[in-house]
Parts: structure tokens; sequence; C-alpha cells
């Protein structure tokens, strides 16, 4: 389940959601999911993760937290990250996620009606209830080394991509895609979107209609060797000058 329920999102493939149709009548009502609990996955769900990543505050890259948009708070404000993306007024953009027809899927967030705007089906979907915020507390690079930032779909690595969530009907992982592409103005736009594995291929909202593409970038995390081998200088310098007794 959710950390921050009643207004998080329900998790149909949590570990601690019963098999659906495991007591009499007991088949989801909601549209697309056939499966539930361990038949969605064998392991934890990505929501279970996440809460438990927010239940022990663990950093690196396990330090992001989806908040949900009616519990945003000041100090989440501060914590939301756009990446240089900018819609055509300069207004930044926020990754958001939903549950919407048997999938936890990331899309483009809209704070003054506390909707996510999602790509579903060759179309663009405003979905109001169940919307958390991407948020990164401690900024996009931390004092841990831990770097979040956009990369290429096709050289970025697997393991260092932020998990969104997943189909309750397939073994598919959601992933958030950002990409410029062009409005039906013509003109072109910044969006957020999602992309699932291991198809390679990103979904947009666009206007009434969602657009699918390969052009895009993926939201990953990955630890500074750099600022780690610089850490650990500093750490050694500080241990001679330091005498034994004293509190760092």
């Amino acid at each position: 389940m959710s950390t921050h329920e009643p207004m998080g999102i329900y998790d149909y493939g949590s570990q601690m959601h019963s098999k659906c149709e495991s007591c009499e009548g007991g088949r989801p009502n909601t549209e697309n999911v056939y499966k539930c609990g361990e038949d969605v996955t064998s392991g934890l769900s990505v929501l279970d993760v996440d809460k438990i990543n927010s239940l022990y505050n663990c950093q690196e890259c396990q330090r992001h937290r989806w908040v949900p948009a009616e519990m945003l708070s000041y100090i989440d404000y501060f914590n939301m990250h756009s990446f240089g993306y900018e819609s055509r007024d300069g207004t930044p953009i926020y990754a958001c996620r939903t549950q919407f027809k048997g999938q936890v899927a990331s899309g483009m967030y809209d704070d003054s009606r506390k909707t996510c705007r999602i790509g579903w089906s060759h179309k663009s979907w405003e979905v109001k209830k169940q919307v958390e915020v991407l948020t990164i507390p401690g900024g996009t690079t931390g004092k841990d080394c831990s770097v979040y930032k956009l990369e290429n779909w096709r050289t970025a690595p697997h393991s260092s991509l932020i998990n969104v969530g997943s189909y309750f009907h397939a073994k598919l992982s959601l992933h958030v895609a950002y990409s410029k592409l062009n409005s039906l103005d013509g003109k072109s736009d910044n969006y957020v979107g999602k992309t699932w594995m291991p198809h390679n291929v990103a979904e947009f909202a666009v206007g009434i209609n969602s657009l699918i593409t390969k052009r895009y970038q993926l939201l990953t995390c990955s630890l500074d060797t750099n600022c780690m081998v610089k850490k650990n200088i500093s750490s050694e310098r500080a241990e001679i000058k330091c005498p034994q007794k004293c509190i760092r």
C-alpha cells in the first residue's frame, strides 16, 4: 500500500495485497486490473519499495519521494525539480505519477489543477485522483554524491533508471521520460511522460492525443565516482587532523 494513504496510489501489485478472487467476489472493479499481489510480481512492487525507502529515510539513489498532490508542503515545492524543462511560457514542468487503467505510470503535473496528464492508447488523459508528484530532497546532486539527471535512453544503464510503477496485467517496468515534441500548432514544447521496458519507446500526452516516440531522455540516478574519491580523500585528511576523541 502507499505510504500516504488514503490520498496516495492504491497498489494492486503490493505484496500485502491479496490475490485477485482470493475471496468470493474479490475481483477488482478497476479497469484493466487482472492480477493482484504476488501474481503481479514475485517480489516487492515499486510502490512497496518506495514506501520502505520513505519509512527508513533511505538516501543516495533511493532518496527521491513521491508525494500526493493534495499533501504537497512548502518544503516539497523546493524539492520539485524540472531538470531544465519548461513550458513555452517559461513555467517549469514536473513529473507526476498516477494509477490509470491498470498501470502506475508517469506524466506531467499541473499544479493549478492538482492533476497528472498522461498518454494512454493514443489519447491524452487528465487524471484527478491518486496523483503523486516527484520530489528529490537534497537536490539533484546530493551531499552523498548521488546525482539525478536525464540521459539518452540508448546509453542510460537500466539499473540507474528511476522506477515509477508497473502494469497490473503485464511484466513491464515503467519509468519517467522527458522529450521536446511538436504540439498541434506546429511549435515545439517540452513534455514529461512514460517509457516501458523492454519496448524502448516513450508515450507523451500532446494536446488531446498521445504521441509514441523513440526521441526521449530518461530520469536516472547514479553515484558520482569523482565526488566519492574527493570525499574519501577529505575524510582521510580529517582523520589525520582530528584527535581520536573529537566528534565530527
